[in-house]
């Protein structure tokens, strides 16, 4: 975990930014304080902010429930999550009461 946020501290000082929408605003907004007027760049997104995020959500939401197994796999992944976590609280809860259960995990 030291090792990650090290990494992590090393690369925000000396990696430039190559995501080319970055790029692209912060050249816009450079020429703007130097040369003064409005620039923009091929593919800006003039959208307000909440229409933007609404567009972001409702695509994926669209495939979960227009595909089917997509949904049929979303699902199986909700059961084992919640059995999972089912399971957890009982072993917890019996260590606490000296309970002893026969449950058996398959890894």
């Amino acid at each position: 975990m030291i090792v990650c946020a090290i990494n992590t501290l090393i690369g925000y000082f000396f990696l430039h930014e190559t995501y080319a929408p970055i790029i692209l605003q912060r050249k816009c907004e450079k020429l703007q304080k130097e040369r003064g007027g409005h620039y923009t760049y091929p593919g800006q997104d003039n959208r307000a902010l909440k229409i933007r995020i609404w567009e972001n959500i409702k695509r994926p939401l669209r495939i979960l429930f227009t595909q089917p197994i997509v949904l049929t796999m979303a699902a199986y992944q909700v059961c084992g999550f919640l059995e999972k976590h089912r399971t957890r609280r009982v072993l917890i809860y019996a260590a606490g009461c000296n309970i002893r259960h026969n449950v058996q995990f398959v890894h």
